[in-house]
């Protein structure tokens, strides 16, 4: 029926979106806020934001040498990066702006109370702005470039500007917005020098410690397995998401409680590009794999607080990423005892995973696909099956404990022949 009615890629999308394992009925979820219920403010914000992605776009289009790649190379903290950002798209509520948006009736500027505050004026024309520009580094002193918009400026001084240079001219002009904002909420006015004198400490600190640019620069401590008490299993599980390409990644380990490898899953599903939408979703493909294995007494290791939070809770919620935590829920009270619980950020899957071996702490590779290697010393049985259902299994590596194998083949077919004769009775 889908494929009568949609063409051939919208067939594909709509058949790759996730379905919940349980039958439920259809509601409609609101995406933009966190309850899944609609507001005005949600779709205001919303449109706003659709609107400085349209700058963003226009932007690229015409000029194809636009300086987003060395903005955000700049070492700078991430705030003052995102403030450059919204002032090359015309994003930041100047009274401008805000007169545009009928939330004021005055575009004045409030410190020169000369001319209307723009971007371009408050950060580069008023008077008071060209007084800590004359305190600032020669070259930006002697600085006079022709431009319409700032981003304009700003391009220009990519292009001539050294990177101290242009680390200068971004916290000069960050510190510039924010003794705007302080004049006006906090009746404060810096003096000139001060601000420069702020920026070049700011300078001479980033590039003393470079790590600090940028929390997605500092390396967080790894992640050290601890063993689970004797009868208990721990299942690891993180996700990956590629936002360029609307896919995830998802990695699963199982080990037993002296730190055996009994099994692992790696798979990949389409998904929109939301990070707690996928780490929910990637929780409950974690839970039905391990309801397919058939232990009974897990320990399920996670590295998102929010979605062990919601694990924890008893509440439901609408959303649809709530709807995937309820499912897990559901999932694994009907079959095991089972305890959330947090770590700091670990890798499963290609990477590397931290377990006990021969009594010490030491790395391990997880297996991936296809390959037939050992698994703590004992061999390993793989699954590889191509079903397009709820569960994609892409790989699967089962441990054989004596003569007991543990064979997924029946039960992943079984879910996916489920699968299709749900997406049929939906069709």
């Amino acid at each position: 029926m889908i494929h009568a009615l949609f063409t051939k890629e919208d067939a594909k999308l709509i058949n790759e979106i996730p379905l919940s394992p349980y039958p439920k009925p259809d509601r409609l979820i609101w995406r933009c806020t966190t309850l899944g219920e609609f507001s005005a403010r949600s779709a205001y914000h919303l449109l706003a934001e659709l609107d400085i992605q349209q700058l963003g776009k226009s932007s690229n289009q015409s000029n194809p040498h636009d300086p987003w790649t060395k903005l955000w190379n700049l070492r700078i903290p991430n705030t003052a990066k995102t403030f450059l950002w919204k002032a090359c798209l015309n994003a930041l509520p100047t009274r401008a702006n805000l007169l545009k948006r009928k939330t004021l009736e005055e575009p004045v500027c409030p410190i020169c109370i000369q001319q209307p505050e723009t971007i371009e004026h408050i950060l580069w024309d008023c008077p008071s702005t060209r007084d800590v520009w004359s305190h600032s580094t020669r070259k930006l002193q002697n600085s006079s470039p022709h431009f319409h918009q700032f981003k304009d400026l700003v391009a220009s001084f990519m292009e001539t500007l050294e990177h101290e240079e242009l680390m200068s001219f971004s916290l000069i002009s960050w510190l510039i917005w924010k003794r705007s904002n302080d004049m006006v909420f906090k009746d404060l006015f810096l003096h000139p020098m001060a601000i420069t004198q702020q920026s070049a400490h700011l300078v001479e600190e980033l590039q003393q410690n470079p790590q600090q640019t940028t929390s997605a620069s500092t390396r967080q401590q790894p992640y050290m397995w601890e063993a689970t008490p004797q009868g208990r299993v721990k299942l690891n599980w993180d996700e990956a998401l590629d936002k360029r390409a609307c896919k995830m990644g998802v990695g699963v380990v199982i080990r037993g409680s002296e730190g055996q490898i009994l099994a692992t899953l790696r798979m990949q599903h389409h998904l929109y590009p939301d990070h707690f939408l996928a780490e929910a979703l990637a929780t409950l493909q974690a839970s039905l794999f391990y309801k397919y294995v058939g232990y009974s007494n897990v320990i399920m290791e996670g590295d998102s607080l929010q979605v062990v939070n919601d694990l924890n809770s008893t509440s439901d919620s609408i959303t649809y990423a709530g709807q995937f935590i309820v499912d897990t829920r559901y999932n694994l009270n009907n079959f095991c005892d089972w305890s959330p619980s947090i770590v700091t950020s670990y890798a499963v899957g290609d990477s590397k995973i931290v377990g006990p071996t021969r009594g010490d702490i030491r790395t391990r590779r997880v297996i991936g696909l296809g390959e037939a290697t050992s698994c703590g010393g004992e061999r390993a049985l793989f699954a590889l099956v191509p079903v397009s259902s709820f569960v994609p299994i892409e790989s699967i590596c089962l441990c054989v404990e004596g003569n007991k194998k543990l064979s997924l083949t029946s039960h992943i077919l079984a879910a996916a022949a489920q699968a299709r004769r749900r997406r049929a009775l939906v069709a």
